[in-house]
């Protein structure tokens, strides 16, 4: 289950603006929790202490682990939670994306040939499956757009450059 819809408790992660990073660096607060099954970590869309949680980010995390799910590209796979979390000792709801972690002790970095499976207009189903209830349906039409405009042109490359080794 990618998507939790129920309001979770998840105060009790830390946040703290000035802590480095854990895992891979950016601009968005992470945190993250020891669990039985390994370390789970937490991305914050953007934010700042006037503001608070503004934008799109975690939402994206989670569209573009379903396109990675339907080309069959190994991938970090995301889930989006609907939480409410402290801040600053700030009680804030929102939606923060989690994922385990993203190396495993024995991985190493690999150079492999990649095989993408077809992305189908029906996919936007399961790409856009309950975000209808976050995002207005102009966003939702907004990312489609875009996801199927650069697969048209992707296969436009894929034709061209099939063309060229003929």
């Amino acid at each position: 289950m990618d998507l939790v819809k129920e309001l979770k408790d998840m105060t009790f992660l830390d946040w703290t603006e000035q802590k480095l990073s854990p895992g891979t660096p950016g601009c968005f607060l992470k945190a993250y929790e020891e669990t039985e099954h390994g370390r789970v970590y937490y991305k914050l869309s953007n934010y700042d202490s006037y503001q608070g949680v503004f934008g799109h980010e975690c939402i994206n995390e989670l569209v573009v682990s379903r396109v990675m799910d339907l080309l069959k590209i190994p991938h970090l796979q995301y889930r989006l939670i609907h939480a409410e979390i402290c801040i600053r000792n700030k009680r804030i709801e929102t939606w923060i994306c989690a994922s385990d972690n993203f190396r495993r002790p024995d991985e190493q970095k690999v150079g492999f040939d990649l095989k993408i499976a077809d992305l189908l207009e029906r996919d936007k189903e399961y790409i856009l499956n309950g975000l209808n209830e976050i995002l207005t349906q102009n966003h939702l039409t907004k990312i489609w757009e875009m996801i199927w405009k650069r697969w048209c042109r992707y296969e436009e490359i894929r034709s061209e450059g099939s063309a060229l080794w003929k």
